[in-house]
């Protein structure tokens, strides 16, 4: 096999395996990151986030951004011309656990930090302002709750200059602690937090992408 054949293999190979991750983040339209992957007894409580990206048009109508297994890498979003107005970033829980009856989420340094490069906007958002006391508290049945969410509204942050196209990176920081409860409680722990996302839109192409160059971790 000649090296032309063996480097046209190779990209084949290449592109199947990524249609083939594709394949698997389509069935919910997220990603996921555990918050505890190394509990200390079987006993604690664990569980997982899941992010998700949503897409605004001007005509009223939403997207979700999604590894569609029909359309190639990268993840992409082929919203043609109809423009968007807004992008939105949702993040979910959920727990598993024994010997406890829910978990203890404390939000209260939960933050998301949103930014779209090249026209200076920055936004925080700490997300357990939206909290009663600043906690959730999750069921240990592996339910997926709605935790919160930040939005950018395009149109106001757009200049002359992004005209072609911008990032938007969605970074979570600060800090979460959980601990499980029945009637006791078990001892805080330290949740490993969200990836956060980040993705490309070009205006001149017409799509959407996700930017998975930036070293996140995919489970």
């Amino acid at each position: 096999m000649n090296l032309k054949l063996m480097g046209i293999v190779a990209v084949v190979i290449a592109v199947i395996a990524v249609v083939c991750f594709a394949t698997y983040y389509a069935i919910e339209d997220k990603w996921f990151t555990p918050w505890d992957d190394d509990p200390v007894d079987p006993a604690d409580v664990g569980g997982m986030w899941s992010e998700e990206i949503f897409l605004v048009y001007a005509d009223g109508s939403t997207d979700s951004l999604k590894a569609v297994i029909d359309n190639p890498w990268p993840l992409s979003v082929f919203y043609e011309q109809n423009p968007i107005v807004e992008i939105r970033y949702q993040i979910y829980a959920s727990a598993i656990g024994q010997d406890f009856t829910v978990c203890n989420l404390d939000l209260s340094s939960f933050t998301i930090d949103t930014t779209v490069g090249g026209v200076g906007y920055h936004d925080t958002n700490n997300i357990g302002w939206d909290w009663p006391d600043q906690t959730c508290y999750l069921p240990l049945d592996g339910e997926e709750v709605f935790i919160g969410r930040t939005a950018v509204d395009i149109d106001s942050v757009l200049s002359e200059a992004t005209s072609g196209g911008y990032r938007v990176t969605f970074e979570i920081t600060g800090s979460i602690r959980y601990r499980g409860e029945n009637g006791y409680n078990g001892d805080w722990q330290n949740a490993d937090l969200p990836s956060g996302l980040e993705i490309v839109v070009d205006n001149i192409a017409g799509w959407v992408y996700l930017d998975v160059s930036g070293g996140y971790t995919w489970t």
